[in-house]
């Protein structure tokens, strides 16, 4: 996918359908993360294994995020391990996620710097170190300005000087901004342009990445529609272009239902993963192109066949559950398993695996016996999902049933 493609989304889900979904629509980059796990002691790979997977199939490029937060004597290996591991599959990695802001980063400022340093010395003593592009520091600018403690233009200028110092300068300054509801788009690029001009006068080439805003999904879509195009024609091919790429940010129903929360908040899609009206359409009438749908190696349709409405408590009760391969690859046995979500309303099986192949466009049907937990009249909201690996998969994976709990019949005197 040309680097000259504008358009990009961040995304977090390893949903091989919502890659799909996005491609489809003309998405040509996305935004993906590794993390730190300080429990294991180690990085966790298998997400952005699959995303990087799933969009490379799709001839996506992918924006990679290597997360700072592993101990100072495992970062440098880190980040010589992830070019390894994804080059040149990825050839644009970036250092962190909004680093002036304790929420996202605890150990502050200074061990960012710290950080950046380091991973531009492993890129450049890497092998294949002059193929890879570090970009950062994607701060956090604040537009509108809530938290008037990220918002550092100074700390900006150090990290780019703090990179060139380290012996090699960023290949793409990044930034983070969002509009605020009820802002118009101009209130965005206004508080974008001391960057601008900060990152100009440290070289006039460097480009310059929005690499995470949004258009509240709340409101009126069609404004927020025009707002998007708005944005979009700023960012065209014009004589003065300097803000090179925009990544949006998407989430959809199934992560937040809720509106009030920032992932409900900037939704794209519903929980099947249609697109909402409004922001998509807008979306794609500003992208060039879009492009016929892959077959995602995993997919799957989920679908109740038998549970009872009511049950009592303490009381043995069996249900089924028909999980359907619809994706493009042949289920081996034990590889797909149903997994219970909800342990503190049933007694049942936590993980039923197939027992054995299921071929594409076949269907198997997990039964199982279950006791309901609580109180009557409690209603249990309990919920399966299908996992490969023990990772999520399937745009209709999960099974969900209410059951509600009626009184035991008291024994007889």
């Amino acid at each position: 996918m040309p680097e000259t493609s504008p358009w990009g989304m961040v995304i977090h889900w390893p949903n091989e359908h919502l890659i799909d979904v996005l491609h489809r629509g003309g998405v040509q980059w996305i935004r993906v993360g590794t993390a730190w796990n300080p429990d294991l002691n180690r990085y966790e790979w298998g997400s952005a294994d699959l995303l990087v997977s799933y969009a490379v199939r799709r001839g996506m490029s992918v924006y990679l995020g290597l997360d700072p937060m592993a101990p100072a004597d495992r970062w440098k290996g880190f980040v010589t391990e992830a070019i390894n591991r994804y080059h040149p599959r990825v050839t644009h990695f970036h250092i962190g996620n909004e680093p002036n802001d304790l929420r996202f980063f605890p150990p502050g400022k200074e061990v960012y710097v710290q950080r950046l340093e380091a991973a531009v010395k492993a890129v450049k003593e890497h092998p294949r170190g002059n193929q890879v592009k570090v970009c950062g520091p994607e701060l956090a600018i604040g537009a509108p300005d809530p938290f008037p403690h990220i918002h550092n233009r100074a700390f900006f200028k150090r990290c780019l000087e703090a990179a060139r110092n380290a012996g090699r300068p960023l290949d793409v300054a990044s930034l983070h901004g969002y509009t605020g509801t009820g802002k118009e788009p101009s209130t965005l690029l206004n508080a974008l342009q001391p960057y601008r001009d900060i990152a100009r006068a440290f070289d006039p080439n460097l480009p310059l990445w929005l690499t995470e805003t949004g258009f509240t999904s709340t409101g009126t879509t069609s404004g927020n529609g025009a707002h998007l195009k708005w944005l979009a024609a700023r960012i065209g091919n014009q004589p003065d272009q300097w803000l090179r790429k925009v990544f949006f940010f998407v989430w959809s129903e199934h992560e937040s239902p809720d509106p009030a929360s920032p992932q409900g908040k900037y939704k794209w899609l519903d929980r099947a993963l249609n697109p909402l009206p409004g922001l998509w359409p807008a979306y794609q009438e500003v992208i060039p192109e879009t492009f016929p749908p892959v077959t995602p190696d995993y997919d799957a349709e989920l679908q109740v066949v038998s549970m009872p409405e009511a049950v009592k408590p303490g009381v043995q009760r069996r249900g089924t559950i028909t999980a359907t391969n619809r994706g493009g690859k042949d289920w081996a046995a034990g590889t797909v398993a149903l997994v219970f979500l909800d342990p503190g309303s049933l007694e049942t099986a936590t993980s039923q695996p197939i027992p054995g192949a299921v071929p594409r466009g076949a269907s198997y049907t997990f039964a199982f016996d279950f006791v309901a937990l609580g109180v009557a009249p409690e209603v249990l909201d309990c919920r399966w999902e299908l996992r490969n690996q023990n990772l999520p998969f399937g745009f209709a994976r999960r099974a969900r049933v209410s059951i509600r709990l009626q009184e035991r019949t008291p024994p007889t005197p």
